[in-house]
């Protein structure tokens, strides 16, 4: 048989480089997470998530001058160039941008989280044009690449969530009517027979101004958006530790992640010898410190979990614990699901973690953005 005689071509030879991306925060979480920012709000707390250690990240928006600062790689930063620098206040030019930019912001996501993560985190602010007006297409190019990676399975529940911002009351009319009318739909993608996103974590910057109002303004921003992420980073780690008093564990944070709409806070805890100065701090940082006002009432699942050194704890009895759990599940809904956990550390305090889920926030922020649009 005659030789088949070929050109000679020049074989690429493969690059070495990993189709996974690797977080450096030096701890151990229970899913590996991927995030991307709209907007500049959005933006911000992707790059919070970024400085923790999280990099599977990426950001767009409409003007290049809302990402100055921020410390993600350049090539995980998309401009939607829209002729003009920035959406403003108008989601319309938001929601041009994206439909314009689809594929691009497509690309974006893969190329920056490429393979290996588990689920996925859209955040962005809800009152001005380029979060408001993207967040909701971006949730679904979201979908559709979980899908795609079998991450996203049929049937079962997402694993595409939104993290999201309130506008504070000192906002004019036309930002509360922006964020009312996202917040809206947002929510509804949380209900129904079919579960479109979750969790959908709310940060009210209301309450946030409320809790960090004393901060100097040069490193407000920074400080807030550090609070909410050390928070979220915190629980996804707790779920990955091991006791011998009680266990938050991976199924545990999965299920509260599963219930759609879900807040969380932290508190110190001065004095707990007797068992109703637990109750009485846990009740304190539910009612103060969570990222929302909501009735917390008609929450269908909750987190509780507590952390001290071996001295503090070995001051504490069971009973004491035992009650702050009962009072979590006296106060919020029927037929819910508590989950518990203590853990020991070094520091010699006591420290209690607290996440709720499956909240309903019709009948308070929602209607209170309504009244400060003007529309109710």
């Amino acid at each position: 048989m005659d030789q088949m005689n070929l050109p000679k071509i020049s074989v690429p030879k493969p690059s070495g480089e990993s189709d996974m991306v690797n977080d450096k925060s030096g701890l151990t979480t229970a899913f590996k997470w991927a995030f991307i920012g709209c907007g500049q709000a959005g933006s911000r707390l992707v790059d919070s998530f970024h400085q923790l250690g999280f990099n599977r990240v990426c950001c767009i928006n409409t003007t290049d001058q809302d990402m100055d600062g921020l410390k993600m790689p350049k090539d995980n930063q998309y401009v939607m160039n829209l002729g003009v620098r920035g959406a403003g206040k108008n989601p319309d030019l938001g929601k041009s941008a994206i439909k314009e930019h689809y594929e691009d912001v497509y690309d974006l996501m893969k190329r920056s989280w490429k393979s290996g993560w588990e689920r996925v985190l859209v955040c962005a602010g809800l009152g001005g044009g380029t979060g408001t007006g993207t967040i909701e297409t971006v949730l679904a190019i979201a979908n559709e690449i979980a899908e795609s990676y079998k991450a996203q399975k049929h049937g079962e529940p997402p694993v595409v969530g939104a993290l999201v911002t309130l506008p504070s009351d000192s906002e004019s009319q036309k930002v509360h009517a922006n964020a009312h009318a996202a917040l809206k739909q947002l929510v509804s993608m949380t209900t129904g027979g079919k579960r479109l996103i979750s969790p959908l974590i709310i940060i009210d910057n209301q309450r946030m101004y409320e809790l960090y109002s004393s901060q100097a303004s040069t490193g407000y921003l920074g400080v807030t958006n550090q609070s909410v992420t050390q928070l979220f980073l915190t629980f996804n780690v707790l779920a990955t530790g091991s006791s011998d008093i009680w266990t938050f564990d991976e199924a545990d944070f999965k299920t509260v992640l599963e219930s759609g709409i879900v807040t969380f806070g932290m508190c110190n805890i001065p004095k707990y010898e007797d068992p109703t100065s637990i109750s009485f701090s846990v009740r304190d940082n539910i009612r103060n410190t969570m990222l929302v006002k909501t009735d917390i009432g008609n929450a269908t699942t909750a987190a509780l979990v507590f952390i001290g050194s071996n001295g503090v704890l070995s001051k504490i009895p069971q009973k004491n614990f035992e009650h702050a759990f009962d009072m979590i599940k006296r106060m919020i809904s029927r037929n819910n699901t508590v989950h518990r956990g203590v853990y020991r550390n070094a520091d010699n305090e006591l420290t209690c973690f607290a996440m709720l889920g499956g909240l309903d926030v019709s009948g308070d922020r929602l209607a209170e953005l309504a009244r400060l649009a003007g529309t109710k």
